[in-house]
């Protein structure tokens, strides 16, 4: 501005200039905070003059926001709202929809008119709380089991409010077993605070088996944030049953041509229902069931007969439980032809009665059963025989066969002069109310013998007959004793002394009502079982490299698994070797996001600094936060993550050095891999995975690459024989046999024997490095948790010297003791 002065005052200075200055007036509208990404927000419009200032003396306007493009519409508390110093605040803002946007801005007011303002775009994830949603877990699981469980806040189109504030509390509604809920060692369990929408509790366990347990999640509000319209959410049942339990297919019994009696089991405390299916593919179909579980807390066997079925044809069935399913397994329907072996029917602990139908075709026929313990009827024992009538229909031929021994599978076959028979097996059952057991206390020259009788009620007289014989002719028997009254088995061991060092002695546990089986002993030469194991798998696995690597830093390597899921596991155990270290687990990607402690503290004291640690699987597998853990510990961290199973095997293979031995099986179990380690790493060779009866692309490009190499099938036609004919076959007819087939073919004279269960593969995992390093060599058994042991392995223990030891790998939980004691017996 210029000022001028005229009056006779001022003589000498007739104008001023005023120092520079704007002036502002309203011209536009501008977003100062916000819109963005988050459900609920506080949008700021300012009022700004044409430079961009706010235009704080002006409160006249009235700004309005609308969706200018976007699925949804916005509700702002209010809506229209006054400039105040030239700011209009919108508090609350809430949108209808999730998807990307645009909004506008308009003014009116009595000064000029102003121009609209369009925001950048933004994207919402999702949109106001309406239900609380379990969208992880619970899932049956085996008792102490932790698990991972996820609560989250959805609109209303089941989209995660990523916005949503406050915390979640977890407790149990129904109490199916009496148990107590825990999550990371904490109840109860309360105040897990969301994260976008998502409250994770995790290592959440149930210390009591039950089935038709259920969760309630509570919403907590948060600061500012109103809650759900549902603020509380009922989790789906689930179901805690022991640990080592787990859904097993077992071998179909094939009756006739057109019938089979389907087996399998199942973990108590499942509730709900089981059935079988069954089909002329893996595909299945055809369902026998649904039939309702029982609520038992041991393993429950259970069976149903298919009928209808087509002679002379493979058929493919599997258990399905609310536990999970069991393994795809097959039959073949015996022929359709004049003579038929039929179910055994009745059976009891030492007798069978042995059925089948012959058409002899208006000829007489000549006909006897063949009868014993091994399923191609090698060695069989055969009835007498008998002589059908000149008729030209079917007949029905039974016979009674005694003096069989309890607990054992026996295989027969109706053998006519006009064919025979299919092969068929029943199992002998307990021999009732007396019971012999194994020896213990065994000495150069004594020995505790065991055994339990029901006296029902009634004193009973009973006595221990032993000797050298296996009839027990001429045996001795141990001074009588008589029972209390007792409806319940009781315990009955008596010390013999006497014998002779190095020689075997049978004895049977003999009273009024009954006799129990004759088992043996070998004097002075008992078998010692080694039992190594943690409280879990981790921790077993610890415990097997602390047996593996006594000294501090003596590993050269540590190969690391995951310990939920065994695919990129399989073929580890031949890395360790090669690298001189164990095989270690940590908890998976789904589990936990850190390096078990345990595992880290095992690894600084078995590795130097400086050492490898190798990782298998990808990110998904084991987070990649174990790598930073282990790199900050001054390790290297190898990953060998292939984009599956098969290839994080080939990437195995590569990193051994490329064997030129192959031990090919099949990664869709670990049955058959884990009875293969001892062996693969006895002949330097790597573990390559089919899938099932078809060939891996990633093993197939291996074997290419080694055109002469040597490769042997651990499993049979439905498994990795199948997927590689041309391989060297070793299996047996299920996963039992098939590890009784690699010991027999590998370690036929074994020093050393080691076992694990076969209801997981953790155990397994570090035994079979276990078993042939530090200068060990022996094979891996595969067993139940408890007795009797699969009779497939027990004519491998039986060809073994007298005394041989044997190493079991897992706790009692997994193999309990009547199975080591089983393991000692059977050994010579």
């Amino acid at each position: 501005l210029l000022a001028t002065a005229s009056a006779a005052e001022i003589p000498t200075t007739a104008t001023v200039q005023s120092s520079s200055f704007q002036v502002t007036a309203p011209a536009k509208l501008a977003f100062t905070q916000g819109p963005g990404d988050g459900v609920l927000q506080e949008i700021v419009v300012a009022v700004e003059d044409i430079y961009g200032n706010v235009v704080t003396s002006d409160s006249s306007y009235t700004v309005t926001l609308v969706v200018l493009s976007g699925p949804g519409s916005i509700s702002c508390t209010p809506n229209s709202v006054g400039d105040i110093g030239g700011f209009a605040t919108f508090p609350t803002c809430l949108f209808s929809a999730a998807g990307t946007y645009t909004l506008q801005a308009s003014a009116t007011g009595p000064g000029p008119a102003l121009f609209p303002i369009t925001s950048a775009p933004f994207t919402l994830a999702g949109v106001t709380p309406s239900v609380l949603v379990f969208t992880q877990g619970p899932v049956n699981a085996g008792e102490n089991l932790g698990q991972p469980i996820q609560v989250s806040a959805e609109d209303g189109l089941g989209d995660v409010v990523t916005a949503a504030q406050g915390s979640v509390s977890l407790a149990i509604e129904n109490n199916a077993g009496g148990g107590v809920p825990t999550c990371s060692a904490t109840t109860p369990i309360a105040g897990v605070r969301m994260v976008e929408g998502v409250a994770t509790f995790s290592g959440c366990s149930i210390n009591a088996p039950g089935t038709a347990y259920t969760l309630i999640a509570t919403f907590l509000i948060g600061s500012g944030t109103p809650p759900p319209n549902t603020t509380t959410v009922i989790s789906p049942s689930f179901s805690i049953f022991k640990i080592g339990y787990s859904v097993l297919t077992l071998p179909a019994v094939v009756t006739s041509s057109t019938s089979a009696v389907l087996n399998g089991s199942y973990p108590g405390g499942i509730g709900s229902t089981w059935d079988f299916e069954y089909g002329l593919t893996t595909s299945l179909g055809t369902e026998i069931g649904p039939f309702t579980a029982t609520t038992a807390t041991s393993p429950l066997a259970v069976q149903v007969t298919a009928t209808g079925l087509t002679p002379n044809t493979t058929y493919y069935f599997s258990i399905f439980t609310s536990a999970g399913p069991g393994s795809t397994l097959s039959f073949f329907t015996s022929p359709t032809g004049s003579v038929v072996t039929q179910a055994a029917i009745p059976v009891t602990s030492t007798s069978a009665t042995l059925n089948g139908t012959v058409n002899p075709g208006g000829v007489a026929q000549t006909c006897s059963y063949a009868y014993g313990t091994s399923n191609t009827l090698a060695g069989a024992t055969s009835t007498v025989s008998f002589n059908t009538a000149a008729v030209s229909t079917a007949i029905s031929e039974p016979v009674v066969v005694t003096g069989l021994t309890a607990n054992t599978t026996y295989y027969f076959q109706l053998q006519c002069s006009n064919g025979s028979g299919g092969i068929l097996s029943f199992f002998t059952g307990p021999s009732g109310a007396v019971v012999t057991e194994a020896a213990t206390s065994i000495t150069a020259t004594s020995a505790t013998l065991n055994g339990t009788v029901n006296p029902g009620g009634v004193p009973q007289t009973c006595s221990y007959a032993y000797g050298t014989s296996a009839t027990l002719a001429g045996a001795t028997s141990t001074a009588s004793f008589v029972t209390s009254t007792a409806t319940t088995p009781v315990s009955a061991p008596v010390t013999i002394s006497g014998l002779t060092a190095g020689t075997t002695y049978y004895f049977q546990l003999e009273c009024t009502n009954g006799s129990g089986g004759i088992l043996s002993f070998v004097a002075g030469v008992q078998s010692e079982i080694t039992q190594i194991y943690g409280t879990d798998p981790i921790g077993t696995s610890i415990a097997i490299s602390q047996a593996e690597f006594p000294a501090n830093g003596s590993a050269s390597a540590v190969v690391l698994a995951r310990d939920d899921f065994f695919s990129d596991a399989l073929a580890g155990g031949p890395l360790a070797a090669y690298v001189n270290g164990p095989l270690l687990l940590t908890e998976g990607a789904p589990e936990s996001a850190s390096l078990d402690p345990r595992t880290e503290a095992e690894i600084e004291r078995v590795l130097p600094v400086g050492g490898t640690v190798y990782v298998l699987g990808g990110d998904l597998a084991i987070s990649p936060n174990v790598d930073a853990t282990l790199q900050s510990l001054g390790y290297t961290v190898v990953r060998e993550a292939g984009s599956n199973e098969y290839d994080t095997a080939y990437l195995i293979a590569l990193q051994e050095g490329s064997p030129n031995v192959v031990f090919e099986a099949t990664g869709t179990s670990f049955y058959d891999a884990l009875s293969a380690v001892p062996a693969a790493i006895a002949d330097h060779a790597a573990i390559l995975l089919t899938d099932g009866p078809v060939q891996s692309f990633e093993t197939g490009i291996y074997l290419l690459n080694h055109p002469g190499a040597t490769r042997y099938a651990i499993g049979g036609p439905l498994a990795a024989y199948g997927a590689d004919p041309g391989a060297i076959p070793v299996y047996g007819a299920d996963l039992y046999a098939t590890s009784a087939a690699v010991a027999t073919t590998f370690f036929p004279s074994a020093s050393l024997f080691g076992a694990a269960t076969a209801a997981t593969f953790t155990d397994a995992l570090g035994g079979g490095v276990y078993m042939a390093t530090g200068g060990r060599s022996g094979p891996l058994l595969l067993v139940n948790p408890s007795a009797p042991l699969p009779a497939e392995i027990v004519p491998y223990l039986n060809g073994l010297a007298p005394g041989t030891p044997g190493v079991v790998f897992g706790g009692p939980l997994a193999v309990g003791p009547d199975v080591l004691a089983a393991l000692a017996a059977a050994v010579g």
